[in-house]
């Protein structure tokens, strides 16, 4: 089994597990006291190594506490410590270019969780893993008739099925995250580097559905559907790039996050029909991403709000069949360099974000 086939719940596990495991500085210059806990550890715990002590914030877990607004002395202080974020998406995936309107795109749901920590020093980590099942959009391209095939004295009505736009993508992404000091009316920069992994699955299928008819049109019985699949995997690795700004008037907090990404895409073919064994391919590709958030705090640490993304691959993405048939032979024709814009709306629930 090769590694991008690894399941990516599996790879987010292994992520987490390997995060998890502590690793001490062989020589602290300065020393921290945390918790009560009446040890001491390195000042810049966190700086390298995302794990730190649960009670390093010591927090007092009064979420419904009233949100600090009060401009009395200076703007609100950015919030320090773990935070987490959940997001529901709806958004839109655009059409391989294979498609008879490649430039459209369909809406399918999805889910969002970002978790991390920023420090009182200004360094923290993010952890960001997402899912969108679908698109699942297809249509009904043809149906004939056609004489007795199969013996059984009854004529056949045959129905077409084809996909329009059908696909799965997924994501994790960790982040060494910095906070910059205020600048302007107080705006707050918080520059980001990291390693992402995507993976976009696109279906590509023709089905012929036959249905057997006695001479009064009845239908009498039904064959079992023959589909044509191709499966295109692409498993997108590369290293990330961004920043994230962000801004609070009385309750409202606004964002902006930009996101760039140069990475090589491992992909995978696969039509059991036609070839027994997947066709492997690699593209380089170029992703960049904008996220805008407004969120108001209905507490000191719990905020609700919306937002929206946009993504977009410049090149390297494979998307529907990579071969033509033309009578009995088979002309490959790999589809492995699209472009693709998947974007929307989301509705988003944070903790101390």
């Amino acid at each position: 089994m090769s590694i991008a086939r690894i399941p990516l719940w599996l790879s987010v596990l292994t992520l987490v597990a390997g995060l998890s495991t502590k690793a001490n500085a062989q020589f602290p210059t300065t020393t921290h006291q945390f918790g009560g806990a009446g040890f001491w550890e390195p000042d810049h715990l966190g700086l390298v190594n995302p794990q730190i002590p649960l009670n390093y914030f010591e927090p007092d877990f009064q979420f419904f506490a009233p949100a600090d607004v009060s401009t009395f002395g200076g703007y609100p202080e950015p919030n320090i410590g773990f935070f987490f974020s959940y997001d529901r998406l709806y958004w839109n995936v655009q059409r391989s270019e294979t498609d008879a309107a490649p430039y459209e795109g369909d809406f399918t749901w999805g889910n969002r969780v970002d978790f991390g920590y920023m420090m009182e020093t200004g360094h923290g980590w993010l952890l960001s893993a997402y899912l969108l099942d679908g698109p699942n959009v297809y249509r009904n391209i043809d149906f004939f008739f056609q004489e007795d095939t199969d013996g059984d004295g009854n004529d056949e009505r045959v129905t077409q099925t084809e996909s329009e736009n059908n696909a799965d993508f997924e994501g994790v992404e960790v982040n060494k995250t910095f906070r910059w000091k205020p600048v302007g009316k107080n705006y707050i920069i918080e520059p980001m580097i990291g390693a992402r992994f995507m993976r976009f699955t696109d279906y590509d299928f023709v089905t012929e559905l036959i249905e057997n008819i006695d001479d009064d049109g009845v239908v009498v019985s039904i064959q079992p559907p023959f589909t044509d699949r191709t499966i295109a995997e692409n498993n997108i690795l590369g290293g990330q790039l961004g920043v994230r700004i962000h801004h609070q008037t009385e309750r409202w907090v606004t964002s902006i996050e930009s996101k760039f990404v140069p990475a090589i895409n491992y992909q995978f073919y696969t039509n059991p029909i036609f070839f027994e064994e997947n066709e492997d391919y690699s593209e380089f590709t170029i992703f960049g991403q904008v996220r805008m958030t407004a969120t108001y705090k209905l507490t000191r640490d719990i905020s609700i709000g919306t937002g929206f993304d946009i993504m977009h691959f410049g090149r390297g993405i494979a998307r529907g069949r990579n071969f033509e048939t033309l009578g009995d032979r088979r002309i490959n024709l790999p589809q492995n360099d699209q472009d693709l814009t998947i974007g929307g709306f989301s509705m988003l629930f944070q903790l101390n974000r």
